[in-house]
C-alpha cells in the first residue's frame, strides 16, 4: 500500500483561506485559527489553505502533488519536477555529496516557493560542483585567487587565463567539447548563461529580496543537468 505523507501545520502557521490569520491550536476537533481581526474560528482540517513551509521532503512532495499547473512557464514548471527529482536521488559522487544538505535544503526551498533562500543556498552549490568537476577533468588549476585553465583545455586562447564566475565555468566547458563531461550543458538545456552572472551579481550585493521565481528555476534546471553528468559519468 503507498504511504501517504500529509503537511501537518504548526501553531502560529499562516492560514490563506478560508480566513486570513495563523494557526491557534490543533485537535481532534479541529484546527483553531485566529484571524487577522482577532477571533478564533474552529475549521476542519482539510479546508484550511496554508502559506506553506516545507519541513520535509515528504510535505513538498505531497503539497507539489496537489497542484496541477503551479508556475507561469515551462522552464519554472519543470523546474519544480526537477527540484522533486534531485529530492528523491541518490548523491554518490564526492562533489555532490558533500553538499547534499546544502543543495536539499534548497530544494526544499524552492518548492516552498522561498526563492531567495533557494538562490541563496543553491547558487554557491552549482558553483563549487561545476568548478570541482572541471578541476578534477585536468581543465582548471588551483591557485591563489582564481582557477586558471590549464593547457589540457583544447582552446589555446584560454590558457592561463582566470575562470572568474560560473558563466566562465561553463563557456569553458562548452568551448572544451569532448575533453569535459560538462560541454553539452549549455547547448542542450534551458540554462541560460547571462541570467547566472546577473544573479551572482544580486547574491553578492545581498539584494535578496528581489530574486525572482525565473531566477531560481534556472538554478534547479542547471543543477539537474549538472547531476546527471556527473553522477552517471563517474568523476576522472
Amino acid at each position: 500500500m503507498t504511504k501517504v505523507f500529509r503537511f501537518q501545520p504548526k501553531v502560529g502557521q499562516r492560514v490563506l483561506a478560508p480566513v486570513s490569520g495563523t494557526v491557534e491550536s490543533i485537535s481532534t476537533r479541529g484546527i483553531e485559527i485566529r484571524t487577522t481581526k482577532g477571533d478564533v474560528v474552529l475549521l476542519d482540517p482539510g479546508s484550511v489553505r496554508y502559506h506553506f513551509v516545507f519541513a520535509t521532503f515528504d510535505d513538498a512532495v505531497f503539497h507539489l502533488s496537489l497542484r496541477e499547473r503551479i508556475t507561469h512557464c515551462d522552464r519554472c514548471y519543470f523546474a519544480f519536477l526537477y527540484g522533486v527529482d534531485l529530492l528523491s536521488s541518490p548523491f554518490n559522487t564526492e562533489l555532490f555529496s558533500g553538499r547534499a544538505d546544502q543543495i536539499r535544503r534548497g530544494l526544499v526551498s524552492f518548492i516552498s516557493r522561498d526563492f531567495a533562500t533557494a538562490a541563496y543556498m543553491l547558487f554557491p552549490q552549482i558553483e563549487g560542483i561545476i568548478i570541482g568537476k572541471l578541476h578534477r577533468e585536468g581543465l582548471l588549476s588551483e591557485t591563489q585567487g582564481f582557477p586558471k585553465w590549464t593547457k589540457e583545455h583544447p582552446d589555446s586562447k584560454l590558457h592561463g587565463q582566470a575562470c572568474k564566475n560560473l558563466a566562465d565555468a561553463l563557456k569553458g566547458a562548452e568551448s572544451a567539447g569532448k575533453r569535459s563531461s560538462l560541454s553539452p550543458i549549455v547547448k542542450f538545456t534551458w540554462c541560460e548563461i547571462e541570467p547566472l552572472r546577473i544573479l551572482r551579481n544580486k547574491l553578492m550585493h545581498g539584494q535578496m529580496l528581489e530574486i525572482s521565481e525565473h531566477e531560481a528555476a534556472n538554478i534547479v534546471v542547471l543543477l539537474h543537468a549538472v547531476f546527471h553528468h556527473v553522477e552517471l559519468n563517474q568523476p576522472v
